[in-house]
């Protein structure tokens, strides 16, 4: 008894007895290697010198006939050095889990096709395969040998044509599919399914009548996701059904038209999130979407940019437990929220680009919790009211282009967690309080409002701001000397004011600057060389910069049952106006972290183009123009790798345009008209075959191929003729002028005297005094050399 005691105590220290499967270890040992190939990191705690597998990272096991086997995997999102193809992955590795009942490899860019060896894993309850970079066909044998599969995620692949299979699911999750036809497919066994929980089928470009047979066929459904499709028709209902598990439906970004069915709160009487913004649905907003007060569970509606009319209804914003309402982008009209309103969890309200009328009405007040509100472009009147420093949860706040008029109460002072403030577009001003709390502002919009005076000094305390734009104004005096300590400023709007003076040199500390817009003022003296020390594109920029704080609206869900939505913190993209390519654009969403440009153009600059623009290679727009710039361009323009706008028309430059310039690969726009420019224009190659007369114009010693002047003998180019030169042909050509002028004098006069023998006498008497003397002091003023 003693000496089997031993036994088995050795067998448990060794961990030979207790632990995994040999074949299940050295399988995850390969698994490890192929991720790792050829010098990841990943799965530190996976070691041959440890032989029960069991306790490794990631791993579950479960005993099954009295032997510890792998039953969970978890490998999502595991740190690569490259994509790796599923094939290295399976066949001497995963495929050795033969009790496996969970896997998840999502997020870890494998490539190929599935493997075949996973039909074999017929103890799967649960996969989740999504983005991945698997392509082809979908086996149908995946899904007729998985016949315990409950819940299935292919998402975020490049699987192409259709499948179908016979097994229950309780869950199916297919997204950013490829179609094998170009009206795509609904699969074919969804029809014989009566227990799907949850169905989520985004951005797969499907086509054809919205599946609304899913929803009656499945009422144990409870999450309905077919957001990024291309479905059309109604949103038809049968108004008899009801489905009490429904908690969240999103149909967004698809073509869906007609009305929301009155009835659509009866049939799905629970649920809380609602989403159908981007289609073309139209009528007004049923008041039953929140069938009770006190009763409804609806939280989140998303009815944005299609074309919902009329006002809001009462009942709707009665609704005590919604927290989000975006109506933004439709027809809607009457008052932004009647007095009777009572949103009391309401935190997160946009109704921008609507009709809304009326002064801002005090049913916001009943929202004390909001943080985020968005009344721009409709139809506003009257003045910001004082009771808006009561909303003291505000972060972000925009009521740009409305017909808001006044000053900016003093009870603005006291919104102390403002993050991005927009009131640009109105009649406020001429002034902001210098009370105006900026130590939690990022973003501040208030272009277009006649303010007046210098650059407001309270801006000096704005440590984290990152989108500044002041344009169109009336504000004058020089930029000041603190704009240098905004340290984190990306983006410096100024243009359209009346601002003077140098450029002061503490703008060289912005080194975080991406956009920088001074045009249109009167500013003088010579453009700085500090602008080669700022970032101009060239450093990064962290994610949720140019993000004003809210929600996603994305969901992630968990494989587990009850299933909880939960609303990654995301938000809405910050959007500033810049001209470059002769067009004012609005930048925003992933493309203003990549845009960077300068505009210096219609100011009073004078002098050279400072050598040292040259080592902005990340600058994408640079607009020189409508100065009095002189000298050459600069040759070191030609490092501008990443540029595609270039303006440097309308000054005083001369010399040649270097032919390096023909290596701007990128440059899509591109002027130098109107200058003193001589020689040949850019060999037309690469971009430079684009760019026509108009690119080259009001140059007269300029020629070229697009400006077909230059001399056929020889091909030489035209040129500018020296000063002196110049000045000796204005000399003779005045003499010319004056000699033309004096006969025709002189004709006038004989044919006078030809009349009268009285101013004959005249004549001869003017002549004898007055010509000689005349021609003396025409020789001394343009003597011939």
């Amino acid at each position: 008894m003693g000496v089997m005691m031993l036994l088995l105590l050795g067998c448990e220290l060794t961990g030979k007895a207790l632990g995994c499967k040999e074949g299940e270890r050295l399988g995850q040992l390969n698994v490890k290697a192929a991720f790792n190939f050829p010098n990841g990191t990943a799965l530190p705690t996976w070691r041959a010198d440890k032989e029960d597998c069991c306790q490794w990272e990631r791993i579950n096991c479960s005993n099954i006939r009295n032997t510890m086997q792998v039953t969970k995997l978890q490998l999502s999102g595991l740190p690569q050095p490259r994509s790796l193809d599923a094939g290295a992955l399976f066949p001497s590795g995963l495929c050795e889990l033969a009790s496996l009942e969970t896997l998840s490899i999502s997020g870890n860019e494998l490539a190929g096709s599935i493997p075949r060896c996973l039909f074999n894993m017929t103890t799967l309850h649960t996969l989740d395969l999504s983005y991945n970079h698997f392509g082809g066909a979908i086996p149908p044998s995946l899904f007729s040998s998985l016949k315990l599969l409950e819940s299935l995620s292919l998402s975020g692949n490049a699987f192409e044509g259709s499948f179908s299979f016979s097994s229950l699911l309780v869950l199916f999750c297919l997204s950013n599919c490829i179609p094998s036809s170009r009206h795509g497919f609904v699969p074919s066994f969804l029809m014989e399914q009566h227990d799907l929980e949850v169905f989520e089928l985004f951005n797969c470009r499907l086509e054809g009548q919205l599946p609304s047979w899913l929803l009656e066929n499945n009422t144990n459904l409870g999450y309905f996701n077919l957001m990024g499709s291309s479905f059309s028709g109604h949103f038809s209902l049968n108004s008899s059904l009801t489905n009490y598990n429904m908690w969240l439906i999103d149909v967004a970004s698809n073509s869906l038209e007609g009305e929301l069915p009155s009835y659509f709160s009866y049939v799905f009487p629970n649920l809380g999130d609602l989403n159908v913004s981007r289609n073309s649905m139209q009528g007004r907003i049923p008041s039953s979407l929140c069938h009770s007060p006190t009763a409804s569970n609806l939280r989140m509606l998303d009815l944005s940019t299609n074309r919902f009319i009329g006002e809001l209804p009462e009942k709707l914003m009665r609704c005590e437990i919604l927290g989000i309402l975006i109506l933004a982008n439709n027809n809607l009209r009457g008052q932004v929220l009647p007095r009777v309103a009572n949103l009391s969890l309401l935190t997160y309200l946009s109704l921008s680009d609507n009709q809304f009328y009326g002064e801002i009405s005090t049913g916001l007040l009943n929202s004390p919790s909001l943080s985020f509100l968005d009344m721009s472009s409709n139809n506003l009147s009257g003045v910001i009211p004082d009771w808006i420093g009561d909303l003291q949860e505000l972060s972000v706040l925009s009521l740009a282009d409305n017909s808001i008029e006044g000053t900016l109460p003093l009870s603005f002072c006291k919104l102390q967690k403002l993050e991005f403030l927009n009131l640009a577009g109105n009649d406020i001003g001429p002034s902001i309080p210098s009370c105006v709390n900026v130590s939690a502002l990022k973003h501040l919009h208030l272009e277009r409002m006649n303010l007046k005076g210098s650059l407001p000094q309270f801006l000096q305390a704005a440590s984290s701001i990152v989108t500044l734009s002041l344009s169109s104004n009336a504000l004058s005096g020089g930029i000041p000397s603190w704009i240098g300590s905004l340290s984190t400023l990306r983006v410096l709007l100024l243009a359209g004011n009346s601002f003077e003076g140098l450029m002061p040199q503490e703008l060289c500390q912005l080194h975080n600057i991406s956009i920088m817009d001074l045009s249109h003022n009167h500013l003088s003296g010579r453009i700085p060389s500090y602008f080669n020390k700022l970032a101009f594109g060239s450093s990064q920029v962290p994610d949720g910069t140019f993000t004003i704080s809210g929600y996603g609206f994305t969901w992630a869900v968990v494989f587990s049952f009850p299933y909880v939505s939960t609303p990654q913190e995301g938000g809405d993209a910050v959007e500033v106006l810049f001209t470059s390519k002769h067009r004012l654009e609005s930048y925003g969403g992933r493309v203003l972290p990549v845009m960077s440009g300068l505009d210096l153009s219609c100011n009073n600059l004078s002098g050279s183009i400072p050598l040292q623009l040259g080592n902005l290679s990340d600058i994408r727009s640079l607009n020189l123009s409508y100065n009095h710039l002189s000298g050459s361009i600069p040759v070191t323009i030609s490092n501008l790798d990443q540029i595609e706008c270039l303006d440097l028309s309308h000054n005083n430059l001369s010399g040649e345009i270097p032919q390096r310039l023909i290596e701007l690969y990128r440059l899509s726009t591109f002027s130098v008209a109107y200058n003193n420019l001589s020689g040949r224009t850019p060999e037309p190659k690469y971009q430079f075959a684009t760019f026509f007369r108009e690119s080259y114009e009001g140059n007269s010693f300029l020629c070229g191929w697009q400006l077909g002047n230059c001399r056929s003998s020889g091909g030489l180019p035209l040129t500018p003729p020296p000063a002196e030169h110049q000045e000796d042909i204005f000399r003779t050509a005045f003499r010319w002028s004056f000699a033309g002028s004096y006969a025709m004098a002189f004709i006038g006069t004989v044919f006078t005297l030809c009349l009268s023998s009285y101013f004959w006498t005249l004549f001869f008497d003017f002549v004898y005094r007055h010509i000689p003397s005349s021609c003396a002091f025409i020789d001394r003023l343009f003597p011939m050399h």
